[in-house]
């Protein structure tokens, strides 16, 4: 058995905290894995129009991006997957949201694009390092029929943690969405079932591709998901600490480029036993 599917979260995991990576070595382990036949997968919370602006056209070349914690698929250019919260439920969501203006913020993605209301610019230079097309509204009701919210996302202006009371209060409101910390001052919400795990499912369903042949790196509850479904589950050194009773490893940090590392372990070794010293007790 080797591994045939990495997938791998930006933020926190493959990316630095100034949002850089080695491009030249990323490059080169790129090159390596498509001669191997290794399926490599982008799976973020990040929206398709900003994940694909990190990447030269030749290494987006064969890519899967699992955009929007799994509701936006793309590979080639071509959408696989375009799910999300219907009109109505996502408008009650931001209204919902909208008694707590002096606490947090919040933008709707659709997968092509992503909307806000807020007129605060510190909010949406925030918002523009997430979202490669960021379109301003007076109000979310501007958003053309028939488009779905594949994600909202609430930035507060201060750092939460996975129990934080608002998180506690939405999953209760709104039992058919997920609400989870994608990061130390954001919420992710998505449709419930959904998740980058649902998203990495599919692609194995669709290249068949088992758990046992799949690797994935996080750091964030929203990478919760989609380390169920891989066997080998590698969660960062600068990881929170609720995600790691779901990861089977643990590694360096982002800063440390951890996550090519281990790529240029499994270029060694696909069958992924090279991983041995960093298993994780539970």
């Amino acid at each position: 058995m080797s591994i045939k599917l990495i997938a791998t979260d930006m933020d926190g995991t493959f990316l630095r905290e100034d949002k850089t990576y080695d491009h030249a070595r990323f490059h080169r382990i790129r090159q390596v894995l498509k001669e191997m036949g290794i399926q490599f997968v982008i799976a973020s919370g990040n929206s398709y129009h900003q994940l694909k602006l990190q990447f030269s056209d030749e290494d987006m070349a064969g890519l899967y991006f699992v955009g929007d914690n799994g509701n936006y698929i793309v590979h080639d250019g071509d959408v696989i997957r375009n799910s999300g919260v219907p009109r109505e439920e996502f408008l009650d969501v931001m209204d919902y949201l909208g008694q707590f203006s002096d606490r947090l913020d919040a933008y709707i993605s659709t997968g092509a694009r992503s909307y806000v209301t807020s007129h605060d610019e510190t909010f949406n230079k925030i918002a523009r390092v997430y979202n490669g097309i960021l379109v301003i509204l007076d109000d979310f009701r501007e958003i053309p029929q028939g488009e779905r919210a594949s994600k909202i996302a609430i930035i507060t202006k201060d750092e939460l943690d996975p129990d934080n009371p608002l998180i506690d209060d939405l999953r209760t409101r709104f039992p058919d969405l997920q609400s989870m910390t994608s990061g130390n001052i954001f919420i992710d919400i998505i449709p419930a079932g959904s998740g980058k795990g649902s998203g990495i499912k599919l692609l194995q369903q669709q290249l068949r591709i088992t758990p046992a042949e799949t690797m994935v790196f996080g750091d964030q509850m929203n990478d919760a998901s989609m380390m169920e479904v891989s066997d080998f589950s590698v969660a960062m050194a600068n990881s929170i600490e609720p995600l790691l009773p779901y990861a089977n490893y643990q590694i360096g940090t982002n800063e440390e480029q951890g996550v090519l590392d281990v790529l240029e372990m499994v270029i060694d070794d696909p069958s992924g036993k090279s991983l041995a010293p960093f298993v994780m007790n539970h």
